[in-house]
């Protein structure tokens, strides 16, 4: 059955490149998230919902090779 699944076809590889071309969901404007802290984003140890987020963000652009903004 394996070897079934490895040959590639036309209609697979068109497959796979609409697969990674689709976003998978988008991210919410920060301004939209509400901050219960009211250090967002100075505090780094933050559990707000917008701290959260803008912490997340700055990781995945440091892990992308981008700089953090």
């Amino acid at each position: 059955m394996s070897a079934i699944g490895s040959k590639k076809t036309p209609a697979k590889v068109a497959a796979a490149r609409a697969n990674g071309k689709a976003t998978r969901f988008k991210l919410k404007p920060l301004e939209d998230l509400e901050c219960r802290c009211g250090k967002c984003p100075d505090n780094p140890k933050t559990y707000c919902p917008r701290g959260r987020a803008i912490i997340r963000r700055r990781k995945a652009a440091t892990t992308n090779g981008s700089a953090a903004k």
